[in-house]
């Protein structure tokens, strides 16, 4: 890993930090970084930059995360699509959350799990039932998940929160 991935990351940064005035073709060439570069560090941090955007990001950044949280062999890269994902809030498309549950299910990162979850918790009173339930039941399986998301996700849901998400949300605070 030499200085050339520090200087990308650098430079990532710095075009992150234009927000409004990053020019298309510099999301574009994030975009093609996420997608296809060879090096886990690039995509990585070209995932952590498009997520800087945070609402603005274009639905071609999208379509790249969501790839990249289903399909990117490297945990580290699947963790920063999902924390980027996750800065859309309540304007998470579908198919994202969908692929946010399936990391909540199934990844086999304890990192990507926590923060599939917790993008998943930022959608409140939008939040889908089945994402509901792949909460409930990583709480209730898997004790390095963060009883924080499940609280996030019960609280935003308030009164229409499931007794079942309650009352893991009870058991975790108990045990």
């Amino acid at each position: 890993h030499d200085a050339n991935e520090y200087v990308m990351g650098a430079a990532f940064e710095a075009l992150a930090k234009l927000g409004e005035r990053l020019p298309p073709e510099a999301v574009a060439a994030l975009i093609n970084r996420v997608e296809h570069d060879s090096e886990w560090e690039v995509r990585r941090a070209a995932a952590e930059a498009l997520g800087k955007l945070g609402e603005r990001l274009p639905p071609e950044a999208v379509a790249a995360l969501i790839n990249r949280v289903e399909h990117d062999s490297e945990w580290e890269v699947r963790r920063a699509a999902a924390e980027a994902l996750g800065k859309l809030g309540e304007r998470l498309p579908p198919e994202a959350v969908a692929a946010l549950v399936n990391r909540v299910k199934d990844d086999s990162s304890w990192s990507v799990k926590r923060a599939a979850a917790k993008a998943l918790g930022k959608l409140g009173e939008l939040l889908p039932p089945e994402a509901v339930a792949a909460l409930i039941n990583r709480a209730k399986h898997d004790q390095k998940v963060d009883v924080m998301v499940v609280y996030m996700a019960v609280e935003k849901l308030g009164e229409r929160a499931p007794s079942e998400a309650v009352a893991a949300l009870i058991n975790r605070v108990e045990n």
